[in-house]
């Protein structure tokens, strides 16, 4: 975590690296054991229970997050959340960061293995700078592939929200990398998925800044109904 000057961007990055099937192209061993130190957060999942190095779970309305051996990105386990639309779940892994945050980096693998019905939808990530500011990355079913949309939720308006500009792919390993840079009042929000250069999704931010800082990943289900599982590996804030 870092600070930086007024009027600095963010840019929220999305670097995607695949497999096809369940297990294809999973690396050896654990993830976390291979990193240099420094992070705030290094979580693969391997070794003790599924929420270690997080500061809480937020599960409701029957939303659950387990340990798993199938499918992982790394061996020999990774994280899979399960949570309904119909009942409108949250399943949530949560790290608080003491603010207020102007830098922060957020790494992982994603794998979205079901995404309910047609016009199901889900939150995966939520950066929470206050109680009065969010951003998230949200996906949605979107038939053979899969929809997805960066939001800024400020308090006293109205959401704003960017779709992605070009959809995503179920059962595939997808690697995540969020670099969000802003300061009180600007802000700027870039997504690009497969390390390509061109974005998947730009979006101005009005940031509000807070003493904390609030990073979940998982699923909050939303519009729709069905079945959401999603598994995420190799985790890494700083």
């Amino acid at each position: 975590m870092g600070r930086r000057p007024y009027g600095v961007l963010v840019a929220l990055s999305l670097a995607a690296a695949g497999c096809g099937s369940d297990g294809e192209g999973a690396s050896d061993g654990p993830f976390c054991k291979g990193r240099t130190a420094g992070h705030l957060l290094c979580a693969d999942f391997d070794e003790g229970p599924v929420e270690s190095g997080w500061d809480s779970l937020d599960l409701r309305s029957g939303g659950t997050i387990d340990t798993v051996t199938e499918p992982v990105r790394s061996s020999p386990n990774a994280a899979l959340v399960r949570a309904s639309a119909d009942a409108r779940a949250v399943a949530y892994l949560v790290k608080t960061l003491q603010g207020p945050v102007t830098q922060v980096h957020v790494a992982f693998d994603l794998r979205v293995e079901s995404a309910g019905n047609g016009d199901s939808g889900a939150t995966i990530l939520k950066l929470e700078t206050s109680a009065g500011h969010q951003v998230t990355f949200n996906v949605n079913n979107a038939g053979d592939a899969l929809g997805c949309s960066g939001a800024e939720f400020v308090a006293g308006a109205e959401p704003s929200s960017v779709v992605c500009a070009t959809p995503l792919s179920m059962a595939t390993w997808t690697r995540v990398d969020i670099e969000a840079n802003y300061a009180e009042g600007s802000g700027y929000v870039v997504i690009r998925v497969g390390g390509r250069s061109e974005a998947l999704v730009e979006l101005p931010l009005h940031a509000s800044l807070g003493t904390t800082f609030g990073v979940a990943l998982g699923v909050r289900t939303y519009v729709g109904g069905g079945r959401w599982q999603v598994a995420f590996d190799n985790v890494t804030i700083d």
